[in-house]
């Protein structure tokens, strides 16, 4: 008998696979048997290093659609408001890296001979972009992260020819299989009940 036990990390905690391999007494073929045990009751972290990808630029082109589908369907969502984070995102981002350009065109012209005059005013500069380039990523992260959150409330947009409104809008497109005879109309229950 081979016995091997796998262990593997899952968002819902730690899973151990046992796999047992014999000969069956009624035929030559090993079987192969698995259990799955959950031994940890740690619960995993939310978002371990994984990013959801969003489509702003997709939202801010139609801004007007999606906010029309968050009322459709009832979501408290503001597509103008994410819209609007984009672009200041977008402009923060062009800043930065404008500062960060600055910053290392000073930093590599301290590199060669540079009378002492001078230098002490690159440092100087290289110190001020320094500072600026910190506040700047500073405030990019925090509107990135209010963008990421507000755009996390908009629903996916809904199939153009989903029916709006109560469930007597609803269109039957199919009909799979049929009622069985021996069934009264009042004994059968919808999928709520």
């Amino acid at each position: 008998k081979m016995l091997r036990t796998v262990t593997s990390l899952t968002s819902r905690g730690v899973n151990s696979f046992r796999f047992s391999s014999r000969v069956s007494p009624r035929s030559s073929f090993p079987t192969i048997s698995i259990s799955n045990r959950h031994f940890s009751t740690k619960k995993a972290p939310e978002h371990p290093g994984i990013k959801s990808f969003l489509d702003y630029k997709s939202i801010s082109a139609d801004a007007e659609l999606y906010h029309k589908n968050s009322e459709h369907r009832r979501v408290v969502a503001d597509a103008f408001l994410v819209r609007d984070l984009y672009k200041n995102m977008c402009a923060l981002e062009t800043e930065l890296h404008q500062l960060r350009h600055e910053r290392n065109t000073v930093a590599n012209s301290l590199k060669g001979n540079v009378p002492a005059d001078q230098r002490q005013k690159l440092i100087e500069t290289g110190k001020q972009l320094k500072q600026s380039v910190a506040a700047a990523e500073e405030k990019y992260e925090s509107v990135r992260v209010q963008l990421e959150h507000e755009a996390h409330k908009i629903p996916n947009l809904t199939h153009p020819e989903s029916p709006i409104g109560p469930e007597s809008n609803a269109k039957v497109i199919d009909l799979v299989g049929t009622k069985p005879a021996m069934m009264k109309e009042e004994d059968i229950l919808d999928h709520i009940e």
